[in-house]
């Protein structure tokens, strides 16, 4: 398994205020893998399949993960994972992933772990 970049406590919209890819921000609405409202973030402009940032909250940890349409419906990476999937063909959107979950961290909201 990845890295996974998981929140010290559930964030709210203004947590994540002035985080941004590629000019989208931070919403709450309903999300391609979570169908339960939640924070999420649409990015524009990526490689052929509909992209977002979303925030998943498990039993007992809340997550930060990427999510992709695809031709057979949504599927979802951990932030480790997240960087290569996007950036072969968007190395600026995997830029701004890395700046997003380092701002994450340096606030405070978040931190890298690994399960087993």
């Amino acid at each position: 398994m990845g890295k996974i970049l998981r929140f010290k406590e559930e964030p709210t919209l203004l947590d994540l205020e002035g985080l941004s890819v590629n000019g989208a921000t931070f919403i709450r609405d309903k999300g391609f893998f979570q169908s339960t409202e939640t924070l999420i973030m649409r990015i524009p402009h990526t490689f052929r399949f509909s992209t977002s940032l979303e925030v998943y909250k498990g039993d007992e940890h809340c997550d930060l993960i990427l999510v992709q349409f695809l031709t057979r419906g949504p599927e979802y990476w951990e932030m480790g994972d997240s960087f290569r999937r996007i950036g072969f063909r968007n190395p600026e959107i995997e830029t701004q992933f890395k700046e997003l979950c380092e701002t994450l961290v340096t606030k405070g909201l978040a931190y890298w772990t690994e399960e087993q």
